[in-house]
């Protein structure tokens, strides 16, 4: 009887939470704090690497500036614009100079993706996770 009665609380109990949608309404546009600097190095087809700083704000505004290492001295990009949400909340996507560049914001961090929205994937795909160095205030 004891092993029915908690067979019967098990199959409620995973019942009740199976009921629930995958999302509860948080997502990072509403519950990351998002807006800093974002600062690493990107793997460069001919240098070592590429220091990125990203600054985002809460008004959807961003600066963006690559460093081409041992590039000198024509090594410095610099450019801003705003940045738009995808309709998950998840993905922004870079206006301006940088038009169409995709980041997937995450706790801490903003990952690169490829032209089509996609993760890296392959033996670099952890330099494309650029980590959050600064919060706004």
């Amino acid at each position: 009887m004891k092993n029915l009665l908690f067979l019967f609380v098990f199959a409620f109990v995973f019942v009740s939470c199976g009921n629930r949608g995958l999302s509860d309404g948080h997502y990072a546009q509403n519950s990351l704090s998002y807006g800093g600097v974002y600062e690493g190095v990107i793997p460069c087809a001919d240098c070592p690497g590429i220091d990125l700083v990203i600054t985002l704000d809460y008004k959807g505004n961003y600066t963006k500036k690559m460093t081409y290492q041992d590039k000198e001295p024509e090594n410095v990009f610099s450019t801003s614009g705003k940045f738009k949400w995808d309709s998950t909340g998840t993905v922004i996507t870079l206006t301006g100079k940088a038009d169409g560049e995709k980041f997937k914001v995450v706790e801490g961090a903003i990952i690169m993706l490829d032209a089509k929205g996609q993760m890296i994937s392959g033996p670099t795909a952890g330099m494309y996770r650029i980590k959050q160095t600064k919060m706004q205030e």
